[in-house]
């Protein structure tokens, strides 16, 4: 146990002040050296156990109002979305074996540094699903789920490498049977939800996990700190109930408890400071069970977030500061953390890699484009951000994506003026810079043996858990968000506790006059800080009330103003009247427009931006120099280029080009197409259109133009390459072959297309005019028969 060193009793100990106090006679008086704060060995420490029904109150008093809310913001990716989820019990398996966002995006899901693992949170939500969703809804949701398997031929010389593995029977001799699975419906089920108990249970559970991690909590600083009076209510002047209170009201912890995808963030700290707590218990009472209890403890912490790691550092910290047993016990108490951080980290590198190619979408990387000192600038910029956030938590917004925060450059100005940013040398940059050095200078001194000092332990409690959402070690595909700090927390929260509980009484030595501004200041700042909590949760309530809020709130950031913009095209679904509609449509537009402004090559945002701007023209024909169309065609040609193997973009493009009457003009912008999208079928298949329909005939004479119908073929032909299952190619290719003196190679494009799609009425129409044209009556007659048959069905249909 530390203690004290000896002092001889004939050494005189010099003054510390100049100004030296006296007493009554006018004799100095020396003053007593700054006592360290030392350890204690346990000793029985009984409290009320109504503390844990306060406890409780107050949390479900915080957060009563979110069980009336509904889905909002990431609640898709483990949630509504989330096609694993969905199957319920039997969906657990999957969740444990694959990447977090994998059950939301399937193969297609984004490449975010690093990766996310968090199983144990997401499979919750699938015991969830499955106690309290109805056997209605779960049979609408299997349905969608399922993968229905159409089968149909296709002659064995038409079959291409993409569609070798889909191959059901090849025993016989022209013809293959293929499997053409078609794509699973991973809709949005959280209006299907509702009619549920489970949006109601799931909040629940949140507030639930929130109360018992604040009780967690209160328990382990109960048994760090020594509590001096806990008769009635002079126990509120105590370390375990200010820091605790401080730590249940302040908002930054709306985002975890009122979204339930916040969840992870929660029952990672729940379980780690299990595992410290027993920990503690072990080294205090020595049995056994509480070792296996910490290993559990801190296992299922670490598979909701990958977040309990940095407990590998408090928890031999907090029994450094606040045990005085033997190095060989303390480390015997940290064991159990560290095997089960060792397991996670084993399940997790064989489920998703740990090298991940580099985002380059600045919405999963802030710091693109930056040159190094930019992007430590921005940095450090922002951790200054977290510690004003923590001091003074408001306006809150769930929406720090760039530029909200700051870009920092070396002028403090950006090429683009929509782009927020300042200068490398500004004040905030460099006042954040020299506060962080002191608290890590503080933290040396004040890890000192004879030390141990309280406020040391409150920054690295501050600090440990932050450094890994900070972007100094690793990129984490954000600058900032309020639940990063919702563990770190504590450290602001014991700091202030001891603050007012040790420390401020040496200042105030009337007792009555310091319980009346310790109890004046408490009730101030924990109703300000409730009232906060309390007003954010309504803002949670569904995804367009929250992202409606924040785009007013995070005005310059890119996504903010996206998600406003995608919440109104939800909307805009089920808007009843034409004029709700055009006002929904105005909104899309002004948000798309801001966002594609701050961040030109915005994918989702440049789709919403060309659908609203070409739906206004549409509304308002006169208004074609505000709404031109040209505006929608260049977002279109902007995302491809972005991104030439995006499906979502052709079909609006191919809307547009109806609009524009000049054929040569859209054969221009087509052209632009095909240079950005080469391996895309459908640049090809409107050029060849656009020749060999459009061009083919003369406008006076109505003659057939031989030349523009060669120059159709090859685009043709290439799309029939890149699609060879679509059947509308392969006729308008026959036709063209027709048409230019060419019968041979028509029938075999005829012939594949009825061998695809035997009921087209059209193919076998084409096929029996061009077997007359090569003078084959035999099956000129027989694909005329064909051709008449199929006309009778359709007539009786």
């Amino acid at each position: 146990m530390p203690h004290r060193p000896h002092r001889p009793a004939n050494k005189q100990v010099r003054p510390t002040s100049l100004k030296t106090p006296t007493d009554r006679n006018n004799k100095r008086v020396l003053p007593s050296p700054a006592k360290p704060f030392t350890p204690s060995p346990f000793t029985p420490v009984y409290y009320p156990k109504w503390i844990y029904v306060a406890i409780l109150a107050f949390c479900f008093a915080l957060y009563g109002n979110t069980m009336s809310n509904q889905f909002a913001l990431d609640d898709t990716m483990v949630l509504t979305q989330n096609e694993f989820v969905k199957q319920g019990v039997s969906g657990i398996p999957k969740i444990f074996r694959y990447d977090t966002f994998i059950g939301r995006y399937g193969e297609q899901v984004t490449n975010l540094p690093g990766g996310r693992y968090r199983p144990l949170s997401v499979a919750l939500l699938a015991v969830e699903y499955e106690c309290f969703v109805n056997a209605d809804v779960k049979q609408i949701i299997r349905d969608r789920l399922d993968e229905k398997v159409m089968q149909y031929s296709v002659p064995r010389k038409y079959i291409v490498p993409d569609m070798r593995a889909r191959i059901v029977d090849s025993t016989q001799t022209d013809v293959v049977i293929v499997s053409k699975p078609t794509p699973k419906q991973n809709e949005d089920d959280a209006p299907l939800y509702m009619k549920t108990a489970l949006p109601y249970a799931s909040h629940f559970v949140n507030m639930l996990l929130y109360a018992l991690t604040a009780c967690f909590l209160f328990a382990l600083l109960w048994r760090l700190f020594p509590v001096r009076d806990k008769s009635g209510w002079k126990l509120l002047f105590n370390v375990p109930v200010i820091a605790t209170l401080f730590y249940i009201a302040h908002p930054v912890h709306v985002e975890a408890v009122a979204n339930i995808k916040g969840r992870d963030e929660i029952m990672t700290f729940l379980g780690a400071l299990m595992a410290l707590y027993y920990a503690i218990r072990w080294l205090d009472v020595r049995k056994l069970r509480f070792l296996v209890i910490s290993f559990v403890c801190f296992l299922a912490g670490i598979f909701s977030k990958e977040n309990a790691i940095t407990f590998w550092a408090i928890i031999p910290l907090t029994i450094y500061f606040f045990t005085p047993y033997k190095m060989k016990d303390n480390l015997i108490a940290c064991l159990p953390a560290f095997f089960a951080g060792l397991v996670f980290l084993a399940v997790r590198g064989s489920v998703i890699t740990w090298s991940p190619m580099p985002e380059t979408e600045l919405m999963n990387n802030p710091f693109l484009g930056m040159r190094p000192f930019e992007q430590w600038g921005s940095i450090i910029y922002v951790l200054g951000r977290y510690l004003w956030l923590l001091l003074f938590p408001h306006p809150l917004t769930t929406d720090y994506y760039p530029y909200h925060i700051p870009k920092v450059t070396a002028s403090g100005l950006d090429p683009n003026p929509a782009i927020n940013a300042i200068g490398i040398g500004h004040v905030a940059v460099w006042g954040s810079l020299l506060v962080y050095v002191a608290l890590l200078g503080f933290i040396l001194w004040g890890m000192a043996p004879r030390r141990r000092n309280v406020y040391a332990y409150a920054v690295i409690w501050y600090i440990v858990p932050l450094s890994i959402v900070s972007n100094v070690f690793v990129m984490i595909g954000t600058s900032m968000n309020e639940r990063f700090v919702s563990i770190s927390c504590v450290g602001f929260c014991i700091a202030a506790a001891y603050f007012l509980a040790h420390h401020l009484p040496k200042y105030i030595t009337n007792v009555r006059i310091y319980r009346l501004l310790v109890g004046g200041f408490l009730a101030v700042t924990i109703s300000l800080y409730s009232i906060q909590s309390i007003s954010r949760n309504k803002v949670w309530f569904d995804d367009f009330t929250l992202s409606t809020t924040d785009a007013k709130l995070s005005p310059r950031s890119a996504k903010a103003n996206y998600d406003a913009a995608r919440v109104y095209n939800i909307k805009y679904q089920t808007a009843p009247t034409d004029s709700a509609r055009e006002a929904i449509t105005r909104q899309i537009y002004y948000y798309s427009k801001r966002a594609i402004e701050i961040h030109p090559v915005y994918e989702n945002a440049l789709l919403l931006y060309s659908w609203a701007n070409s739906t206004l023209g549409a509304m308002y024909p006169d208004s074609a120099a505000q709404y031109p169309t040209g505006a929608s065609v260049r977002a279109l040609l902007k995302l491809l280029e972005r991104n030439p193997q995006t499906p979502f973009a052709f079909d609006p493009l191919a809307l547009l080009m109806q609009r524009i009457p000049d054929p040569v003009q859209r054969i221009k912008i087509w052209e632009d197409v095909l240079q950005r999208a080469p391996e895309r079928y459908e640049p090809h298949y409107w050029l060849a259109s656009i020749y060999g329909k459009e061009l083919s005939r003369d406008p006076k004479t109505g003659a057939f133009n031989v030349e523009q119908m060669q120059k159709a073929i090859p685009y043709f032909e290439e799309a029939v390459k890149l699609k060879p299952d679509l059947v509308n190619g392969l006729i308008d290719l026959g036709a063209m072959y027709g048409n230019t003196g060419n019968p041979v190679k028509a029938v075999e494009a005829f012939r594949r297309a009825v061998e695809i799609s035997p009921s087209d009425t059209l193919a076998w129409a084409n096929l029996w005019r061009t077997y007359n044209v090569l003078g084959d009556a035999n099956k000129a007659t027989e694909a005329y028969q064909r051709y008449q048959e199929l006309r009778v069905k359709k007539v009786k249909r």
